[in-house]
């Protein structure tokens, strides 16, 4: 059975570690920029460019984020999709 980002968001939240942190924050951060403006929108790219970079040395909160961020994504195209 595949899990909605929603309810992974709620399995994470409970378990308090860096992973689960970083994960949190990144589906919030994916799903707060449409909302943004300018300024936003760049301190959250820097946020990601960062995360990245550091997720690729094995840093346990940056590759929440980046998963965190890829799962949101993929939730949303997927909507989009089954609306065709």
């Amino acid at each position: 059975m595949k899990r909605t980002v929603k309810e992974k968001v709620n399995y994470n939240k409970g378990r308090k570690t860096e992973f689960s942190g970083g994960y949190t924050l990144g589906v919030m951060l994916y799903n707060d920029y449409p909302k943004q403006n300018g300024e936003g929108k760049k301190t959250i790219n820097s946020i990601v460019g960062d995360s990245k970079e550091l997720a690729k040395a094995g840093d346990q909160w940056s590759k929440g984020v980046m998963c965190g961020m890829r799962d949101a994504a993929n939730e949303r195209k997927a909507k989009r999709k089954r609306k065709g």
